[in-house]
């Protein structure tokens, strides 16, 4: 935690209210595969998926109802880290993905 009791590190929970399940599903979240070539999965359903650059600009913005495995094509981003910002429900997930 920083100073200020906030999330130091490559994963972050945001929640509108503190629920288990929520930090629950903050634990058992994943991106795979990572590092990723042309396209990723989440191993969740999910509503949005946002694709920042590591200077926090957003690249790409996928919106929608997204079911557990479905493949989310990168093909056109280059080779870097990025971070992969999830929402669904209340809870936003954030967590990097490193593209070869």
């Amino acid at each position: 935690r920083d100073k200020r009791g906030g999330l130091v590190g490559s994963e972050m929970c945001i929640r509108d209210s503190l629920d288990t399940d929520d930090i629950l599903n903050q634990e058992s979240f994943a991106i795979f595969p990572n590092p990723a070539k042309n396209s990723f999965k989440l191993n969740k359903a999910v509503e949005s998926v946002s694709i920042f650059d590591i200077t926090g600009k957003k690249i790409v913005n996928f919106k929608g109802e997204f079911r557990k495995g479905h493949v989310f094509n990168i093909s056109e981003l280059s080779r870097g880290m990025y971070i992969v910002n999830v929402k669904s429900d209340y809870t936003t997930i954030s967590k990097q993905l490193i593209i070869n």
